[in-house]
């Protein structure tokens, strides 16, 4: 079982911290986003469901609590961490009443980190029930006809997908059915199908030794060289280091950490 972890955290240094201690510990965790802002924390947890989130409160457009607060409402069940550089008492009380599970001071010991991770994968382990990808999405939202074009893009995704054609399959159109894409899933529709097949590349660079061109192909993309400035911009680094990583990460014990 692979846990999903997203990092929202706008510092560089601390982001790769991050970024570093996960990688090296946790072979059962993926990190499958780093946001800089509130706003686009929201949005990729909207899109790749995270279970974890390690969430800084001192962050640009929308702080790390007012995000919280947002995300608990289509991810009722996500744990958060909080990573503050404040101790007062009030901070404290306000991520408390956002249901974060463990609030860490900056500057972030490793072993606090871990041993807060720790706990939480073991609530998983004990209270199981992980969903796709596409299942857990369409929960997030309630209208009929976002839920169907959901489920067009999951047996889809690798086709030519076009906007007024799937709109005209929902009888919707087109402009109206790209505003209330926008509006229930708080990203657009060519974004959500992008960030889709990415996914679905994860997995096969993952599970398959295809060559990075095979990999594009099969997840939707036309074009391999776009699909890998794509992967870099959303992920962080290559696809190739994306595979070597995952695959060094399972050669490790799940129970490794850094002391």
């Amino acid at each position: 079982m692979k846990y999903k972890l997203l990092i929202v955290e706008d510092e560089n240094f601390e982001k790769e911290a991050l970024e570093m201690i996960i990688k090296k510990t946790y072979s059962e965790i993926s990190i499958v986003g780093i946001a800089s802002s509130g706003k686009e924390a929201i949005r990729k947890a909207k899109v790749f469901k995270p279970d974890i989130i390690l969430m800084d409160i001192g962050i640009p457009e929308l702080d790390g609590l007012s995000a919280q607060r947002k995300i608990l409402e289509f991810l009722p069940d996500v744990r958060t961490i909080i990573l503050t550089a404040y101790s007062d008492f009030q901070h404290a009380q306000d991520a408390i009443n956002c249901r974060v599970v463990d609030y860490l001071v900056k500057p972030i010991r490793t072993k606090k980190l871990t041993q807060s991770i720790d706990r939480i994968l073991l609530d998983f382990k004990k209270n199981p029930g992980h969903t796709s990808f596409i299942q857990e999405t369409t929960k997030i939202s309630q209208n009929e006809q976002i839920q169907q074009a959901l489920i067009y893009i999951e047996n889809h995704y690798l086709e030519n997908i076009q906007v007024a054609e799937l709109a005209r399959l929902l009888y919707l159109n087109p402009q109206y059915f790209s505003r209330l894409f926008k509006k229930e899933m708080n990203i657009s529709f060519s974004e959500f199908l992008l960030l889709y097949r990415l996914e679905k590349s994860k997995d096969l660079l993952i599970e398959t030794d295809l060559p990075v061109y095979a990999i594009a192909s099969n997840s939707g993309f036309t074009d391999s060289s776009y699909y890998c400035k794509t992967f870099k911009k959303y992920v962080h680094i290559s696809p190739l280091k994306f595979r070597n990583q995952q695959r060094k990460n399972n050669l490790t014990s799940p129970t490794s950490s850094i002391r």
